[in-house]
């Protein structure tokens, strides 16, 4: 199986945006031959573990872990195993002003038009409840501030 990406992101077709869909477990380690006074004294050597399969610096699959990976990155996979953990969901999210649902901002409009709908085809019934609001009883109109206006 070829090294695969640890995160796997897909693009979200009602917000263009790109949604992380997958994690799949990782480890890198990092192997430096060092000197007795510090120094390096050989290449740098990446080795990654995923999903059960060790991977050299170039991606490619060890055949033989025991033989070419460090004895204490094996030790380590032994003792504290991959783990890891995806949000649910959609990131981009909005809330319903009317009843609180939260869903993805794609379905938000439409959710408001079902709303709209059954408030209209409970029109009539809701009619004789309401009260009249301000706007129905007249209202008297201030006249405007003008700052232009000399005061007689």
């Amino acid at each position: 199986m070829p090294y695969q990406e640890p995160h796997q992101y897909e693009i979200d077709r009602a917000t263009s945006k790109n949604e992380l869909v997958k994690v799949i477990p990782t480890r890198h380690f990092l192997s430096v031959p060092l000197s007795a006074d510090g120094h390096w004294t050989g290449s740098p050597a990446l080795y990654r573990y995923q999903l059960g399969v060790w991977y050299d610096t170039g991606g490619n699959e060890i055949t033989d872990p025991e033989r070419d990976v460090p004895e204490r990155f094996r030790k380590e996979i032994a003792e504290i195993p991959l783990e890891a953990n995806l949000g649910t969901g959609p990131a981009v999210t909005g809330k319903c002003k009317i009843c609180g649902e939260e869903m993805n901002d794609s379905a938000l409009n439409e959710h408001y038009l079902k709303h709209y709908h059954d408030t209209v085809a409970r029109a009539g019934e809701l009619g004789e409840k309401l009260e009249p609001t301000t706007l129905d009883k007249s209202v008297e109109l201030k006249p405007k501030h003008d700052a232009n206006r000399v005061k007689s």
